[in-house]
């Protein structure tokens, strides 16, 4: 298998991988006619209902610590028609820099799905959650009312502003 990453139509890696990052997108059955393929030499994998899927990555910058998302959260996500799987791909518990990285940034997690626009709706879901998560820092009380909305992170910039100055 070939994987070819891009950022913005550049291509920015290419090399030869197989990862179950995208094993829900080939359909049922295919990990099954995989094995088959390696006990005897042979393909047999029916193939005609085959569409075309999405994996949309979100990349933030490296060197911030993030935290899962509730299950609730992803559950939801992953429930949105077009959708097939949501993964989060790094270890809340080990230090970002302990993470296999690419210099441009840091993966939190991949969505899997049939329909593009609805991936990367879903993949901003995950962004806006991450980037609203990111205000406890602020002087949230907890973690409940850091995720409450845009007008909680709002409200924490103004009161960083005020005490760092413009």
């Amino acid at each position: 298998m070939l994987n070819l990453e891009t950022i913005g139509g550049t291509i920015i890696e290419v090399h030869l991988r197989f990862a179950d990052q995208w094993l829900d997108l080939y359909g049922p059955g295919w990990v099954d006619a995989v094995v088959r393929l390696y006990e005897t030499g042979f393909w047999d994998f029916a193939d005609s209902d085959r569409r075309g899927g999405y994996s949309v990555v979100l990349f933030v910058p490296n060197g911030e610590r993030y935290r899962h998302p509730p299950r609730i959260f992803t559950e939801a996500i992953k429930r949105t028609p077009g959708i097939s799987s949501v993964q989060i791909t790094f270890h809340e518990d080990l230090a970002p820099e302990l993470h296999a990285i690419p210099p441009a940034g840091f993966r939190l997690a991949v969505v899997n799905g049939f329909d593009l626009a609805t991936a990367l709706s879903a993949r901003t879901r995950l962004e806006d959650h991450f980037v609203e998560r990111r205000c406890v820092s602020f002087g949230y009380a907890d973690d409940w009312k850091a995720t409450q909305g845009r007008d909680h992170v709002q409200a924490a910039l103004k009161g960083a502003e005020q005490v760092l100055g413009p």
